[in-house]
């Protein structure tokens, strides 16, 4: 048995350290202990138990508190204050403060209308759980000290109290002669329990303040009276309550209490005149003198949380001690139960899922640190929280069999349906859909067979179409409206993605990870995720009956590499495509990280490559430095005449074409960088001008030949790849020809003996939508509903080679709506997307689709 010192049994409070030196000691334990082989041959870790979807970090602070209703999550900190988040988004709402010491228990009303908090400053907060307003406070005497543990009976509206001074207290919430406390005194003494230094944890003194009350407090108090208290209910902390009916006596109801005493005593609730009252019935023997610190029952059996790694199993019709599972090697300290499964939890970290027959099926790290807490979410999710100041979600039945089952369970929406959208995206994140790598065409097809599969599944029509040979294969989808005639709605997008270095980021790139209400993996903003919004909108109306418009899925394989088998793949489908009244896509990311707005103008881009090489194999400098005309020194003479100094192009004409800006516009700079200023103080209405309105030249890279690890080499050839970035109204075609006589006339002023090459690797057409027609107002209306702020017009200085052509092609307006935020980190490391906007980007795109059948 572990010589913690909580384990002592006195009825003194001096004599028991509060619970942050219970967590302090095995914080402490953790450095010194060795590691000892687990004590059950049937666990595994390889064994999926849970699946983690969502980690919510919680400051610097340790976790000792979770409860969950059906719209909100929360969670008490150390420090003292209830963190709440959004179930549907998993983003910070409210900050709940008032607790002075740590929050060491919470617990909500069955109904979901109340919180209780309770907290080392001897209090209990009730909170409105859906406004989150405070109710009241029930306070204890001044020497209570923490209370551990908390139990709440719907029937008679009353909460019980598990307290550190060994008592049991309870308040009823409805009894007509509460005490209120209309003043509040100056202040109340500090507890006499000793102040401790915590090993491993910030210093007890932010957290062990005098309980300081104001005098202008509006808080309504309430102070539980004497006859609400069962004093020297055991001879240790009460750091368990439960409540539940026994075998033998189902028509009453019973509180199950659990100790560091080593015991667990079971009390018999009465109602007399005076309210509740409690009456000992019997303590279950067989624990030894192993604190009791995590409780759980299920179908007639009570399962005992221990210290030393001990869960015992108790028989509630004989009282009997029927088991002891053996699987953890530290204390346990939190527990819980779904349909045949128990879950334990120890001061290591680990999470242990128990099967039916007692036996462990399977563990896994949940932690870094020790696991605090745990509770249930409806039928799915397991919470748990933990000294590692994080709070983490976990899918009770994982299943990675993408074909047996593509829709696992998933979070919950604010309409109560299955939001099969998350779990789709992380199967699709899976696939590394790399286009331009031959070694990555296989996983590009499967990217591809995927959203076919799922597009059928959905009630559309769908099949692959193959360009070019050697391509990557266009997915091409229709679902049909549910009336007829109607407007026909071409959305484009992208499954490819561009590559990843692993260990550049801080999670696997191609492994689907939420953490903080983001979802990080490559492809998850761009383009996958906006891919999957657009879908789903689509196959919801279709299942609702009441999709009013035909829309076509054009999803393309190598837009991160040109979308050259693109353009013959869709020529290819022309007659079968028909007609379109509407191109929309989602391929692009807001100014800041709080105001949405809608795309109108993208820039066109040629990018170029220029080759300079000579006839000799590399030489080596010593030798040849200064006999023959060097690749490189040519090659960098003519990029110093691509661009000046004060970064103007050059070349000949370049700017001749450029559409100037109207005083009209500059203003709209001037105003759109006062409104994003404020979250994006880099944005300034000249540095809009210049991404949006102005052509650029860029060099990208040089190459050359020879190994890169050698400083002496002449290299034979030299290459630079650069881009041109252009603008309304340059020709695509003059620009080429104007930057490639200039190359050409640049090099034969050197007199060079080398060769020049010029080559056009790519070229995309700049495109300028009109925010002004019926499509954009509708769009401008939706987007104003969901996020309550109408959203801004913005210009893109990116480029994306199908829009122009889509829309030349079937001379229909384009319409672009970004759903990412500009932290969305596309083609960087850690890519990410906001859960919120993902959804939100379904909800505009159901909306705009159901207005644009009405029109």
């Amino acid at each position: 048995m572990s010589s913690y010192p909580h384990h002592f049994h006195v009825g003194t409070p001096e004599a028991n350290p509060s619970l942050s030196e219970v967590l302090g000691a095995h914080n402490a334990q953790k450095f010194v202990r060795q590691p000892m082989a687990l004590r059950t041959n049937s666990e595994s870790y390889s064994v999926p138990i849970l699946e983690l979807c969502q980690t919510l970090s919680h400051s610097a602070d340790s976790v000792l508190a979770v409860a969950a209703s059906k719209t909100f999550l929360f969670a008490g900190a150390q420090s003292g204050v209830i963190k709440v988040w959004d179930r549907t988004t998993f983003l910070t709402v409210k900050i709940l403060e008032g607790h002075t010491r740590c929050i060491l228990c919470l617990i909500l009303s069955p109904d979901q209308k109340l919180l209780f908090s309770g907290s080392g400053d001897g209090t209990v907060r009730v909170w409105d759980a859906e406004s989150h307003c405070l109710k009241y406070v029930l306070r204890t005497s001044p020497h209570v000290g923490d209370i551990l543990s908390l139990a709440y009976l719907p029937s008679a509206n009353t909460i019980f109290l598990g307290c550190q001074d060994t008592s049991i207290q309870w308040f009823s919430l409805d009894h007509p002669s509460l005490e209120h406390l209309n003043s509040c005194p100056d202040a109340v003494a500090p507890s006499r329990l000793p102040k401790i230094e915590v090993p491993g944890l910030p210093p007890s003194k932010p957290f062990f303040p005098p309980v300081v009350v104001r005098k202008d407090c509006d808080e309504i108090e309430h102070r539980i009276p004497l006859q609400w208290v069962q004093h020297s209910a055991h001879l240790g902390y009460i750091y368990s309550l439960l409540i539940g009916p026994i075998l033998d006596d189902s028509a009453s109801q019973h509180l199950f209490s659990g100790s560091g005493d080593g015991s667990i005593k079971i009390w018999r609730i009465d109602f007399g005149a005076s309210g509740v009252r409690l009456s000992h019935t019997r303590t279950l023997s067989g624990i030894s003198t192993d604190t009791v610190y995590a409780m759980a029952l299920r179908e007639g059996l009570l399962y005992a949380g221990l210290q030393g790694g001990y869960v015992a199993v108790f028989d509630l019709e004989t009282f009997q001690r029927i088991r002891t599972l053996l699987g953890h090697q530290d204390d346990v300290l939190a527990l819980t139960c779904h349909q045949d499964d128990l879950y334990s939890a120890d001061s290591q970290g680990l999470i242990k899922k128990w099967n039916r027959a007692f036996e462990c099926v399977g563990t896994i790290q949940g932690h870094d640190g020790l696991v605090l807490t745990m509770t249930l979410a409806e039928e799915s999710i397991l919470i748990s929280g933990g000294s590692d100041n994080c709070v983490r979600l976990w899918w009770l039945a994982p299943d990675r069999n993408l074909q047996k089952n593509i829709y696992p369970r998933s979070f919950k929406e604010n309409d109560g349906g299955v939001d099969e959208l998350l779990q789709v995206l992380e199967k699709w994140v899976r696939i590394p859909t790399i286009s331009g790598q031959v070694h990555h065409m296989e996983d590009c097809r499967l990217g591809a067979k995927f959203l076919k599969n799922l597009l059928v599944q959905l009630g559309a029509e769908a099949r692959l179409v193959q360009g070019a040979e050697g391509r990557n294969p266009l997915v091409y989808g229709v679902f049909r409206a549910s009336t007829s005639p109607a407007r026909r709605v071409l959305f484009y997008g992208h499954y490819d993605v561009v590559s990843a270095r692993p260990k550049e980021w801080a999670t696997d790139p191609f492994q689907l990870i939420g953490k903080d209400g983001y979802l990080y993996g490559r492809g998850v903003t761009d383009n996958k995720g906006p891919i999957l919004a657009a879908v789903f909108a689509t196959s919801e109306l279709v299942r609702e009956k009441k999709l009013g418009v035909e829309v076509t899925f054009l999803i393309e394989g190598e837009e991160e590499s040109g979308s050259t088998g693109f353009f013959p793949a869709v020529q290819a489908l022309r007659p079968e495509l028909g007609e379109m009244d509407l191109i929309l896509l989602s391929n692009s990311y807001w100014l800041n990280d709080e105001i949405p707005c809608i795309t109108y103008g993208l820039r066109g881009v040629i990018h170029a490559s220029i080759r300079v090489a000579n006839q000799h194999a590399d030489s080596h400098s010593g030798v040849y430095g200064g006999g023959i005309a060097e690749p490189l020194i040519d090659l960098t003479q003519l990029l110093a005449k691509l661009i000046s100094q004060n970064k103007q192009v050059l070349i000949p004409g370049f700017y001749d074409k450029v559409r100037p800006t109207p005083p009209e516009e500059d203003a709209e700079f001037v105003e759109i960088a006062r409104i994003v200023s404020r979250n994006a103080p880099h944005v300034s209405p000249s540095k809009l001008k210049s991404q949006w309105r102005c052509p650029t030249l860029t060099i990208h890279k040089i190459a050359t030949s020879g190994p890169n690890d050698q400083t002496t080499v002449i290299p034979s050839w030299a290459r630079a790849d650069l881009s041109m970035r252009i603008v309304p109204d340059q020709s695509l075609d003059h620009i080429v020809d104007a930057f490639k006589a200039h190359v050409h006339s640049c090099f034969q002023e050197l007199s060079s003996e080398n060769e020049i090459e010029v080559f056009i690797r790519q070229t995309a057409d700049w495109w300028l939508g009109d925010p002004s027609n019926q499509y954009y107002s509708i769009l401008k209306d939706v987007i104003e509903e969901e996020w309550g702020v109408p959203p801004i017009p913005i210009r893109e200085g990116g480029s994306i080679p199908a829009v122009p052509w889509l829309e030349k092609e079937f001379n229909a307006p384009t319409i672009h709506l970004p759903m990412g935020q500009s932290s969305d980190q596309a083609h960087l490391t850690n890519e990410r997307m906001r859960i919120r906007n993902l959804q939100a980007g379904k909800h505009i795109l159901k909306a705009y689709f159901t207005k644009l059948g009405l029109i």
